[in-house]
């Protein structure tokens, strides 16, 4: 008698685990280079390429717009400030979160200001990446073009 309700309450477990496991999928890494344009003018601001440090998703600034290949990160805080922007991270610390990257955080460069940053979907030619204080919704996400 044990045994039927044992075999039931394992076969109702593994079906209930089922829908869980399926939904976590291998991390989706958006490799290559990655154009950021200015907001104004629409020029290339910089590249950056993102890469794997363990587990975590990274973003380095690669190239920079021409004329500031020697720009340093001067409002920066703390071990950033005056840092080269060539080589810097612009994102750090992304987890995959079985279907995004989250939980990492972006840097303003011009601001010296650090937020929390996700990335909400890629594709081929397109990265959208949030930037915000606190909740998603306090933030903004900008578009990044990836570099042909």
């Amino acid at each position: 008698m044990i045994m039927p309700v044992l075999i039931f309450l394992l076969s109702a477990l593994l079906l209930a685990l089922g829908p869980i496991s399926e939904s976590y999928s291998d991390p989706e890494i958006p490799s290559g280079y990655w154009k950021i344009l200015d907001d104004d003018s629409g020029e290339m601001r910089s590249v950056v390429e993102f890469y794997m440090n363990g587990d975590k998703l990274h973003a380095r600034i690669t190239v920079l717009r021409e004329g500031a290949e020697d720009a340093v990160c001067s409002e920066c805080p703390h071990e950033l400030e005056d840092k080269k922007l060539l080589g810097m991270d612009l994102i750090w610390d992304l987890d995959w979160d079985g279907s995004r990257w989250s939980g990492g955080s972006i840097i303003d460069v011009d601001e010296g200001e650090i937020y929390s940053c996700r990335i909400n979907s890629f594709d081929d030619e397109t990265i959208d990446v949030r930037g915000y204080m606190g909740r998603p919704f306090l933030g903004r996400t900008v578009t990044w073009y990836r570099k042909k």
